[in-house]
């Protein structure tokens, strides 16, 4: 069973190519700051931010801004989370056809020294 070429990619990012790495001195400090954040930010309709819009006031649009930051932040946390069990998976799968080899070769041994004790069992018997 062959893999198409198309299908063989890897994806490389850093911590650098995301947008809330790169203005981390913007996000919500402390521990819980996008969650109070989120809460905080629930009444406030981010997307009705346009260049026309003046409705909303400065510190709303900056607390949508760092409600952003925080999404992107957690879908990063989502993107590696499935790299990282991307790898567990390979490494266990790594691991199983490697216990599966062991096995094989510990069978095979066996039938072998087996074969080997009728053969010689056979032929050193007394006659009779």
């Amino acid at each position: 069973m062959s893999i198409p070429q198309e299908h063989l990619f890897t994806m490389q990012y850093y911590p650098t190519d995301f947008f809330y790495s790169t203005n981390a001195q913007d996000m919500p400090q402390g521990f819980e700051g996008c969650t109070i954040l989120g809460e905080e930010s629930n009444n406030t309709i981010c997307s009705a931010i346009t260049s026309s819009n003046t409705n909303m006031s400065s510190g709303e649009i900056y607390k949508c801004y760092q409600n952003g930051l925080c999404k992107n932040q957690s879908l990063v946390n989502k993107l590696y989370q499935l790299r990282n069990n991307h790898y567990m998976s390979q490494e266990l799968y790594d691991n199983t056809k490697q216990k599966y080899n062991f096995e094989v070769i510990k069978t095979l041994n066996l039938i072998v020294g087996i074969a080997f004790a009728i053969m010689f069992i056979h032929y050193n018997k007394p006659s009779a």
